[in-house]
């Protein structure tokens, strides 16, 4: 009886509300329940999915986006907010921005109708807007913090687009060094509304636009002269360098020639002298040509380089050496003075390679017909000349 008077009041005010809400309609209920089970899901697939990837959160939104309300749509960028509007920023292009909230009452019909029209759909494609959607709730997407709270998400909406009601579209345009939003739209449009203001924002940003993109242009022509003057510059040093170093390489060829022809000459000139200091010596020094009745003698018959021919008489017991000491105590003309000689013999060719053997052992006793000539350097040996005879 004490709890009488307040289970009473409970019941009372029980039927009042089931008595008032008799009169709204059934879509109505209908609607609520279904965003409640599409909100319920969202939340599943996002729970399911989790990840700190700001393009996983802008992934997750279109595949929210086409579970819920189908595949007709626009192209929405995957990514975050900053980086559409760099893009955008970068390309000269305009930004369309959408926001929406699954639990307002007038987003499955933007979505389903406004959305998803092929007028609209047609308009951003064929003005190249860049589409950039989120949901409110998912603040990754906008962002790009995967640990930002949802009070940061809808305070960063609040401040930088100013969205006060959903769903929540805004164009976005470059307009000097800047993205400035040019016009925005609260709350339900219909599809040929939201064109028509694209289209007039469109046609007043278009000059702007052009100007800003003539103006890179330039620039970039600008850069690109700079580039090729700098890159014509750098090979022309580059030339000069190469040019410069083969000069430097020439004039060092030259100089090692120059310095290997004088060595030349200078070791030329000191063999000359020092033949002719030979040639001298031996002529003061050659022993006296044996007598004729001598036993074991040698005759030689010698021929020299210019024609002459010249007879001497040799002791068998002589070297070889003997034989080419008299010899190059001879004007051996038109040999070089500088050159070594070789004595051979007409037939047959043999060479007397080592001058210490005697003359009898050698096989000119008892007489022999030489001649004097010029040696190559395979008959030049480590005593200085060689010998031939018959």
């Amino acid at each position: 009886m004490v709890l009488y008077p307040f289970t009473l009041g409970v019941h009372v005010a029980w039927v009042v509300i089931s008595f008032a809400v008799s009169f709204l309609p059934i879509p109505y209920f209908q609607r609520a329940r279904a965003a409640r089970r599409t909100a319920a899901e969202s939340r599943r697939r996002r729970q399911a999915t989790s990840s700190n990837d700001p393009q996983a959160a802008a992934s997750r939104f279109v595949l929210d986006f086409e579970h819920t309300y189908g595949t007709s749509h626009p192209d929405f960028f995957i990514g975050t907010y900053s980086q559409a509007l760099d893009i955008a920023k970068r390309e000269l292009r305009y930004l369309f921005v959408v926001l929406h909230s699954r639990e307002h009452d007038d987003t499955e019909t933007f979505c389903r109708e406004t959305l998803s029209s092929e007028r609209l759909i047609n308009f951003l494609r064929d003005k190249n807007f860049l589409v950039w959607a989120g949901d409110i709730f998912e603040s990754e997407s906008f962002l790009g913090e995967p640990h930002a709270s949802l009070f940061r998400a809808a305070e960063l909406l609040s401040n930088v687009l100013l969205a006060t009601r959903y769903p929540f579209a805004a164009m976005i345009a470059p307009q000097g060094s800047k993205m400035v939003v040019v016009d925005r739209v609260e709350g339900l449009v219909s599809p040929d509304a939201l064109v028509g203001i694209l289209t007039r924002q469109t046609e007043r940003m278009d000059p702007a636009i052009r100007a800003i993109r003539l103006e890179r242009e330039r620039h970039e022509q600008a850069r690109q002269i700079r580039e090729q003057q700098e890159q014509a510059y750098q090979a022309s040093l580059r030339a000069d360098r190469e040019k410069e170093e083969k000069a430097r390489q020439e004039r060092e060829r030259q100089q090692r020639e120059q310095e290997e022809e004088e060595r030349r000459l200078r070791l030329k000139a000191e063999k000359i002298e020092a033949k002719m200091r030979r040639r001298q010596q031996l002529r003061e020094n050659l022993a006296a040509e044996p007598d004729a009745g001598e036993p074991d003698l040698v005759k030689i018959s010698a021929r020299l380089p210019g024609g002459d021919r010249v007879m001497r008489r040799f002791r068998a017991g002589d070297s070889v050496q003997a034989l080419y000491d008299f010899l190059e105590s001879l004007e051996l003309a038109p040999i070089p003075p500088e050159a070594d000689v070789v004595v051979v013999t007409s037939y047959p060719r043999r060479a007397l390679t080592e001058r210490g053997v005697t003359l009898r052992d050698c096989g000119l006793f008892p007489s022999a017909t030489v001649a004097v000539e010029e040696a190559d350097e395979d008959e030049n040996g480590a005593d200085g000349g060689a010998a031939m005879a018959q």
